[in-house]
């Protein structure tokens, strides 16, 4: 804006200037020409268009370093290069422990109300083993469910075991051999976490597929360069909480638009139990 105010200012003296050598020259007893005038004038604007590059010239240095700056951000500054969870403002965060029946949530009585809902699934680990039986019971509710996007596996301890994409566990949790299925991905990854290096092969993510929201921009791009298309993001270097999901082409979007938002607190989401 700064430099378009100077090269308008200028023009407007150049202009100016021109104007009072015409009608000023009599009086000093100079004539000039209609030829003279011409070639004042062309060296006039001659003149402005030099000035005026130069100066988007030396403005230049000032916006490039919007890319340098972007890939030092830590993550957690670029808020839109991660996808949160549970989801937009609204969104149905589901807990769901071993011990509570499939058939006594709301999304499962009632699945309409929940048509127009983002909805983030957390398996929450207890003394009590998960029933495949059960939990396709629940995956096939979810199946009617389009805004199914986030299956998350969590400890006792509140940590990051596993994530299995929403479409993946609508596909692979809800067919005939869905029990089988649900104990290799699901009930053996609780048994023993090492087992969560199986879930990309569903287009999940385990243990080994994790960041911390404190990595700079350009060593995640790094990272994820060398082969991973999604990251589950965790709080903090030392807290295993899952924040929410980075996915690499986004990611390259994000950074090639410069799409940067100010760190901020995520929308609150409405959170709803198992039960009523």
């Amino acid at each position: 804006m700064s430099r378009i105010v100077v090269s308008t200012a200028m023009g407007i003296l150049a202009g100016c200037a021109l104007a009072g050598a015409y009608f000023g020259a009599p009086y000093a007893g100079m004539h000039l020409t209609p030829s003279m005038l011409m070639v004042v004038a062309a060296s006039v604007a001659f003149g402005s268009s030099i000035c005026v590059i130069a100066l988007n010239l030396l403005g230049k240095p000032n916006d490039k370093p919007s890319g340098s700056r972007l890939l030092s951000m830590q993550l957690k500054q670029a808020e839109n290069l991660v996808h949160r969870f549970p989801g937009r403002d609204g969104a149905l965060d589901l807990s769901i422990r071993p011990e509570q029946k499939v058939e006594h949530l709301e999304v499962v009585r009632h699945p309409d109300n929940y048509k127009n809902k983002d909805i983030t699934v957390r398996l929450k680990a207890s003394s009590t083993k998960f029933n495949p039986v059960d939990l396709k019971q629940l995956f096939v509710a979810l199946n009617q469910q389009p805004g199914f996007i986030h299956l998350l596996l969590i400890d006792k301890n509140e940590e990051f075991v596993g994530y299995i994409p929403g479409f993946a566990a609508k596909h692979n949790f809800t067919g005939g051999n869905a029990e089988t299925l649900i104990a290799k991905y699901v009930v053996d990854v609780f048994a023993d976490d090492s087992n969560s290096a199986t879930l990309p092969q569903i287009d999940g993510a385990g243990k080994g597929e994790i960041v911390s929201d404190e990595i700079k921009v350009g060593q995640l791009i790094d990272k994820m360069a060398g082969g991973f298309p999604r990251l589950i993001v965790l709080k903090n270097g030392y807290h295993r909480r899952p924040l929410g999901i980075v996915n690499f082409n986004d990611l390259m979007v994000g950074t090639l638009r410069g799409a940067v938002m100010p760190s901020a607190e995520p929308a609150a989401a409405l959170t709803i139990g198992a039960f009523r």
